[in-house]
C-alpha cells in the first residue's frame, strides 16, 4: 500500500510556520507528500523538495475556485499516479500518518474518508482521503463542478453523482470564529489527548499567530523525535 499526502497550503509566514512542522513530521516518518501551492512564483515548483505549484494569480487560500482546480492539477499532472491513497490536508491541520495508515489497511478502493456529521453530504476539506479510483471520478467529472461552491463541497456533489459513499475518520477540534475573545493556548495534557485522534483541526480566527502558533508549536514538541530550531517562515 502506497501512500502519499498533498499538503493544500499557500506562501504566507503563518503558513509555512504550521507547513515546516508538519514537513519534519512527514519526512521522520518517511512518508511521501507534497506541498502544493498556487501563485505565479514559478521557484515553487520544485518536486525534488516535495513542493508543487499550480500557476494562478490568486496566492491566498480558500478561495472558490482555486481550491479544487489545483486539486485537479495535481491528479492530471501524473506526479501520484503511482500511490493507492491520497491524503489531501490542508496546511491548518495535523495528521497521525500512522493511523491514517492503519485506517486504510483493510480498504481497497471506493474510499472518500474524512470527518463529517450527519447531515454533511460532503467530507471536511480539513482532511479528505481517496482511493486512486476514487481520483479519476474527481478529474473525470471537475467540469461540473460549480466555481461558487467550496472546494469540499464540490468533491462532495462529485462523489454523490459517482455513488461514492462517505466513511468516517474521526478528529479533535481546536477551533474558534473571529468573534471570540479566547487567547489561551491548550494544556500540553489536551494537546496530548488531541493527539490520539487520526486528524487534528486548528483553526482559531480570535488570534491564529498566539493561539494556532502554540498549539502547532506544542504538537511538534510530542511528536518529533529531533528537537526543533526556531522555524523560519520562509517555504523550504
Amino acid at each position: 500500500m502506497k501512500i502519499c499526502t498533498l499538503v493544500m497550503t499557500y506562501d504566507a509566514p503563518l503558513y509555512n510556520y504550521f507547513d515546516n512542522i508538519k514537513r519534519a513530521y512527514l519526512k521522520q516518518e518517511n512518508a511521501n507528500y507534497f506541498f502544493v501551492y498556487n501563485g505565479i512564483d514559478t521557484t515553487k515548483h520544485d518536486l525534488s523538495n516535495h513542493n508543487y505549484n499550480f500557476i494562478a494569480e490568486i496566492t491566498y487560500p480558500c478561495s472558490k475556485p482555486v481550491m479544487f482546480n489545483k486539486f485537479v492539477d495535481v491528479i492530471r499532472s501524473g506526479i501520484i499516479d503511482e500511490y493507492d491513497f491520497i491524503i489531501r490536508v490542508n496546511s491548518s491541520t495535523f495528521i497521525d500518518i500512522n493511523r491514517v495508515r492503519q485506517e486504510l489497511e483493510t480498504k481497497d478502493n471506493n474510499v472518500y474518508m474524512g470527518f463529517f456529521f450527519p447531515d454533511w453530504n460532503f467530507v471536511s476539506g480539513a482532511c479528505s482521503i481517496f482511493s486512486r479510483d476514487v481520483l479519476k471520478k474527481i478529474s473525470d467529472n471537475a467540469h461540473l463542478a460549480n466555481p461558487q461552491h467550496e472546494d469540499d463541497l464540490v468533491i462532495g456533489e462529485i462523489m454523490y453523482r459517482s455513488n461514492v459513499p462517505k466513511t468516517y475518520l474521526d478528529r479533535y477540534c481546536f477551533e474558534s470564529n473571529i468573534q471570540d475573545t479566547h487567547t489561551t493556548v491548550p494544556s500540553e495534557e489536551t494537546i496530548r489527548k488531541a493527539l490520539t485522534y487520526p486528524q487534528i483541526r486548528i483553526r482559531n480566527n480570535s488570534n491564529r499567530e498566539l493561539i494556532d502558533r502554540g498549539i502547532w508549536d506544542l504538537i511538534g514538541q510530542n511528536v518529533l523525535k529531533q528537537p526543533q530550531l526556531p522555524l523560519p517562515t520562509q517555504v523550504l
